[in-house]
């Protein structure tokens, strides 16, 4: 063996050790290379899905926002039709106190089909959550 390595001229081994390392250094490039190219492939899909995440969220909050301002709509008719009935109960204790005309039917019996009518509005509007106006009237 020692004979064969002096046998072969220095320029030769230099050559061959050169030839063997850009054969690895060609095959470290290729896996850096795929490695890269998996690695943008990665990336280019969590871009697709961090955009369709982004087009989620907004819609979400777009949704959000329409509730609210529909709760904002509907507390703001609530209160408005909480202060007509505070107003109406308040006129209506004023007239039995200044009108006795009206303090007299006030104190009247109620007849019994209208009480019934009544009756199932409160329970139609608990049940259903539903307007009072859309309940049927008495026969």
């Amino acid at each position: 063996m020692a004979s064969i390595i002096r046998w072969v001229p220095g320029w030769a081994w230099l050559l061959m050790v050169a030839l063997a390392a850009t054969a690895a250094g060609w095959l470290h490039l290729k896996a850096v290379t795929a490695e890269r190219d998996a690695a943008l492939a990665d990336l280019r899909a969590a871009r697709v899905e961090n955009a369709a995440l982004v087009a989620t969220l907004e819609w979400r909050r777009q949704q959000v926002e329409r509730k609210d301002a529909a709760l904002a709509n509907r507390s703001q008719a609530l209160d408005a039709a909480n202060d007509e009935i505070a107003a109406a109960r308040e006129a209506l204790a004023r007239l039995e106190r200044e009108d006795a005309e009206t303090a007299d039917w006030s104190r009247a019996a109620v007849p019994g089909p209208v009480a019934q009518w009544v009756r199932k509005l409160q329970a139609d509007d608990r049940a259903t959550d539903r307007d009072v106006g859309s309940a049927e009237s008495p026969d």
